[in-house]
């Protein structure tokens, strides 16, 4: 008997889930509950992006305005060098700061010598006078050279190219010669190479 009972426990208990499952409605009665009519929600939708529209038509307006100015202007050095000689590499500071430097390989030095330019630098800088300083190492013969130069910039609006040429002054030495570039002297006049 209380075999059965226990049978009858078992069986039970799910159906009495099931009839309190099914005699409660699957829908709310109460129609503050309901969703929204699908009419209703792209009204809101349409007005929310027509307000959400308006501002930016402003802000667009209020840009339009305005004349953009960069604190920043576009810095390009470029290398070329002229043939008799092998460029080892260079080092770049701006600003008595190391910047960056490479190491020429014989590749690069025969495609300089056919009328190629290595890249150096590309980036921007704050626009005002800067102190460029190359320090440079080159083999004429068997022994390696090292020197170091420097050139003052003024950067204003427009990107600014400078195209370092080294080129063979003598027997044992090569002189650097900046071209395209803007130079500043110590009174601030600017000189145009």
């Amino acid at each position: 008997m209380n075999a059965l009972l226990e049978r009858l426990s078992y069986i039970s208990i799910p159906l009495l889930v099931a009839f309190l499952i099914s005699s409660s409605p699957a829908f709310p009665e109460d129609p503050e509950d309901e969703l929204p009519p699908v009419v209703d929600t792209i009204e809101k939708l349409y007005r929310d992006y027509k307000e959400i529209d308006e501002k930016m038509r402003e802000l667009r307006q209020d840009l339009e305005g305005q004349t953009p100015s960069s604190l920043l202007t576009p810095l390009t050095i470029t290398i070329k060098k002229d043939r008799g000689f092998t460029l080892i590499s260079v080092e770049l500071a701006m600003d008595d700061r190391y910047l960056l430097s490479h190491l020429y390989s014989t590749t690069e030095n025969m495609a300089m010598e056919q009328g190629g330019r290595h890249l150096l630098y590309n980036g921007a800088l704050e626009k005002g006078i800067h102190r460029i300083s190359v320090t440079y190492s080159y083999r004429v013969s068997h022994d390696p050279k090292e020197h170091s130069t420097g050139w003052t910039i003024e950067l204003q609006d427009e990107p600014f190219i400078l195209e370092i040429f080294f080129k063979k002054a003598d027997k044992d030495s090569i002189k650097v010669v900046p071209a395209r570039v803007y130079l500043v002297d110590e009174k601030g006049h600017q000189d145009k190479q």
